[in-house]
C-alpha cells in the first residue's frame, strides 16, 4: 500500500523547494534589474553632465564670437546675427 500522507508531505516539500528556488531566482533577477537600472541612471547622468559641459563650451564660444568686433560694419558679430552698437549722434 502506498502511504498517501507521505506522498503529500513529499509533494509539499517539493513545492516548497520550488517556491524557495523561484523566490531566490526572483530576488536575483530583482537585484540584476536594480543594478541594470542603476547603471542606466548613471549613464544618463553622465550624458547630462557631458551635455551641460558641451552647452557651456558652446555658450563660451558664442560669447567669444560676440566679442569679435567687426570694424567694417561697426557691429558685434554673433555668427549670422549682428548686435548693432549704439552710435553717438552729433548735435
Amino acid at each position: 500500500m502506498v502511504n498517501v500522507n507521505n506522498d503529500r508531505k513529499f509533494g509539499n516539500l517539493e513545492n516548497y523547494d520550488n517556491q524557495l528556488t523561484n523566490t531566490a531566482l526572483n530576488k536575483n533577477n530583482q537585484n540584476k534589474l536594480k543594478e541594470h537600472y542603476e547603471n542606466i541612471t548613471q549613464a544618463l547622468n553622465n550624458i547630462r553632465k557631458y551635455e551641460y559641459e558641451a552647452k557651456a563650451t558652446q555658450y563660451c564660444e558664442i560669447l567669444d564670437d560676440a566679442r569679435n568686433y567687426d570694424k567694417s560694419t561697426k557691429d558685434y558679430n554673433l555668427g549670422s546675427v549682428h548686435f548693432i552698437t549704439a552710435k553717438r549722434i552729433k548735435l
